[in-house]
């Protein structure tokens, strides 16, 4: 993500998975959009986005 985006940047996944790319794109300042179908995934990787958050903006 650091290597081909600057921070600000938006970045789409459209598999989401457990959320790995979100956490990356909070941790490194980029904005991102994340897909995913599975509901167990996404439950997982909610959990995920909301610790980043609260880890590297302070819960906002």
């Amino acid at each position: 993500i650091e290597d081909s985006t600057k921070p600000g940047d938006l970045i789409l996944d459209t598999f989401g998975g457990s959320g790995t790319t979100a956490v990356a794109s909070i941790e490194s300042g980029r904005n991102f959009v994340l897909m995913e179908q599975d509901e167990i995934y996404y439950f997982t990787a909610q959990k995920r986005i909301k610790d980043a958050y609260e880890r590297f903006n302070g819960g906002r």
